[in-house]
C-alpha cells in the first residue's frame, strides 16, 4: 500500500508539472478563454466592455482620409421623452438601462454627450452593429 501511495503521488506531482508548463507556455490563451467566458458577467460587463483593448488581441488599423470634427452645440435634456404614448424619464431609464455612455446628434451636432457607470471618454468600448 505504503508503495502504490509513493507512486500515486509521484503520477500526481508529474501531471501538475506537465499542467503548469502548459499553463505557462498558454498563459494569454488561458486568460482570453476566460475573458470569453465571463464577458457578460453582470458584476464585470461595464468593466469588460471599456477594456475590451486589453482583453483580447487587438490592432491598431490606419486611419484613411480626414477625420470628420463634428460641430457641438451641448444642451440640457429635458427631464422625459415619448415613446409609444408614454413619456419616459431620462435619468431613470439611463439608471434602468445601465447605460455606460450617451451621445445625441441633432442637425449634424453633437448636443448632448455624457458617460456613466465609471466609464471615461477616452475609454476604447465595443460599438458593434453601430460601426456599420
Amino acid at each position: 500500500m505504503k508503495k502504490f501511495l509513493k507512486y500515486f503521488l509521484w503520477v500526481i506531482s508529474g501531471v501538475l508539472v506537465v499542467v503548469l508548463i502548459v499553463g505557462l507556455f498558454n498563459y494569454e490563451r488561458i486568460v482570453r478563454l476566460y475573458n470569453v467566458n465571463s464577458l457578460f458577467s453582470e458584476e464585470k460587463i461595464v468593466s469588460n466592455f471599456s477594456s475590451m483593448d486589453k482583453m483580447f488581441l487587438v490592432e491598431d488599423l490606419p486611419r484613411r482620409g480626414d477625420v470628420y470634427q463634428w460641430q457641438t452645440q451641448i444642451v440640457k435634456l429635458p427631464p422625459a421623452f415619448a415613446f409609444v404614448g408614454s413619456q419616459i424619464n431620462i435619468e431613470e431609464y439611463l439608471v434602468q438601462t445601465s447605460t455606460t455612455s450617451l451621445l445625441v446628434l441633432s442637425e449634424g451636432r453633437i448636443v448632448f454627450e455624457d458617460y456613466y457607470l465609471g466609464t471615461k471618454i477616452d475609454d476604447k468600448r465595443i460599438s458593434w452593429s453601430m460601426a456599420k
